[in-house]
């Protein structure tokens, strides 16, 4: 058992080899925030590793976006499933989480993966919610959009955090504190994370973030303000966004949106992304 708070090359290499073997034994993707794992802070252990006779078995991942939760997943080795290495690997990641007064874990994983399904049931987690991944293939159609006048996207400020912070809080509902706003300011300073804002007559009225990874350009936290949505400026937003990443390197982009947000999916289909995997999240209490 090992337990990092910062990963080495040759441990990412072990960990994608690892899960392109599970993903291609099984059919199912496994999500890794590759982002992530690169630039651990190395404050806290965020990482298990099972090895036997120097072979990566089992790995689990969290991930801390706030103080009130952490994300889990994780992988076994196909061979070596029902041996007790996942039930071992969860133990050790509870008392970390225990130790840093995180009350409750969400488990996600692919909902194809019959193994994670028997884990959720077996540690009596109860079922949170679904999200669709969906990419755009770098063979998508050309996007098709009409510009407005008044509209402008460019890079986000450092000085504008608490004004995403408030834009973000409202557009998802969410508490605007401090976790918050920590997370708004790295997002904006981290060199591999790039927040564009729009501005319709000066004003700031939503924001797109997305991860400049090498194969592929990841989207998260689009929202617009509750009094601007429906007017077109999200799907511009989209648009421009797609075709500046594209710009810049030709890849495949993807995003995460709620099974149950429909105008959202509308939104991004009509921009050419594509349904590939459904993630489900499974709420357990740390204990």
């Amino acid at each position: 058992m090992v337990r990092k708070r910062t990963l080495a090359a040759e441990e990412l290499q072990e960990i994608a080899a690892l899960a392109a073997l599970c993903q291609e034994r099984e059919r199912i993707a496994v999500r890794l925030l590759w982002e992530m794992l690169r630039s651990r802070s190395g404050q806290v252990t965020n990482d298990f590793l099972y090895y036997e006779d120097g072979q990566l078995l089992g790995y689990l991942a969290l991930y801390s976006f706030n103080p009130r939760e952490a994300e889990l997943t994780g992988m076994v080795h196909p061979d070596r499933r029902r041996q007790g290495i996942f039930s071992l690997l969860f133990r050790l990641a509870n008392q970390e989480l225990r130790s840093r007064g995180v009350p409750r874990i969400l488990l996600f994983f692919d909902r194809n993966s019959l193994g994670a399904q028997g884990f959720a049931r077996a540690v009596k987690a109860r079922y949170h919610n679904s999200e669709y991944r969906m990419v755009r293939e770098l063979e998508s159609a050309p996007l098709q959009v009409e510009r407005q006048d008044g509209v402008r996207i460019r890079p986000a400020r450092a000085d504008e955090a608490p004004l995403l912070t408030h834009i973000t809080a409202r557009a998802f509902e969410m508490t605007e504190d401090r976790a918050l706003l920590a997370e708004t300011t790295r997002d904006i300073t981290s060199p591999r994370r790039v927040t564009l804002v729009t501005e319709v007559a000066g004003e700031v009225v939503g924001l797109i973030r997305y991860i400049d990874d090498e194969e592929e350009a990841f989207i998260y936290g689009f929202c617009m303000l509750p009094e601007h949505q429906g007017k077109g400026y999200g799907r511009q937003t989209l648009a421009w966004t797609v075709e500046h990443i594209l710009r810049q390197r030709p890849r495949r982009i993807a995003l995460e949106v709620e099974t149950t947000n429909e105008g959202a999916l509308a939104l991004y289909r009509s921009c050419g992304f594509e349904i590939t995997t459904t993630f489900d999240y499974y709420e357990v209490p740390v204990g």
